[in-house]
């Protein structure tokens, strides 16, 4: 059995999706810039405004110098990421910290632009090293029947999952968990990759508010859950969890 100790993040994204009234794309750039000029140091990237751009379609984007943290708006979306470096590659972090950082930045863009949030998602994605992945989960997720029969000598292996469930009180979310083996197909692959994504009902986009206090507690539960889950799945301690 493959432990959740396998794996490493290798993303983390925070989105919040916008209701009624668009993001001012201009304005809330530049404040952005001003406000975390420190944090996103590198060279700014502003694509020019059209109507015919998908209002959830990036056009401004700030990142660090080294790439590493980032933020993209779009008309309709926020979003903020953290991605693993190959020079940072062992690095340990601290998911619930980084979560905690962006929910307090998409709570100030909403409050300086004065926009609604309907909509936060909460996505992470992490892997593991394996040499035979595709027999290994295939074990781990398959009765023996079906790795006797059909799945005899499989080499590439996915398992799709979702659910809804209260994340906390009167706070249903999705749940969706993407396993799947990556590398060159067939005895190249070499890698498990863990897609994890916690996400507001997209119904409920046009009667929910989230003011900063529930933008934070929404990241607060959602890091949480997120490590939950994949111990779920690959159970086992992991020195990752909190810490990665």
């Amino acid at each position: 059995m493959i432990p959740a100790s396998k794996f490493q993040t290798q993303l983390l994204i925070a989105s919040a999706f916008i209701a009624g009234d668009e993001l001012k794309l201009t304005n809330a750039f530049i404040q952005a810039l001003q406000e975390w000029s420190t944090i996103y140091d590198g060279d700014p990237m502003s694509l020019p405004l059209s109507q015919a751009v998908p209002p959830d379609f990036p056009t401004a984007i700030l990142q660090s110098r080294d790439q590493s943290l980032g933020i993209e708006l779009a008309r309709a979306k926020i979003n903020l990421y953290w991605k693993r470096l190959e020079l940072n590659k062992d690095a340990s972090i601290d998911i619930s910290n980084i979560y905690s950082q962006f929910a307090e930045r998409i709570a100030t863009i909403a409050e300086k632009n004065k926009v609604v949030i309907g909509r936060l998602a909460a996505l992470r994605m992490s892997m593991g090293d394996e040499p035979t992945p595709g027999r290994v989960l295939s074990k781990q997720f398959c009765r023996e029947e079906i790795l006797s029969g059909p799945l005899r000598g499989v080499e590439g292996f996915e398992l799709h999952a979702h659910k809804v469930f209260e994340l906390y009180q009167a706070q249903n979310v999705n749940s969706w968990v993407r396993i799947k083996t990556s590398g060159s197909p067939g005895p190249d692959y070499e890698h498990i990759f863990v897609e994890q994504d916690i996400n507001t009902l997209a119904e409920e986009i046009n009667i929910r508010n989230f003011d900063r206090a529930n933008i934070m507690r929404f990241f607060r539960e959602a890091s949480e859950q997120l490590d939950s889950i994949l111990i779920e799945y690959f159970p086992g301690k992991t020195e990752e969890l909190g810490h990665d």
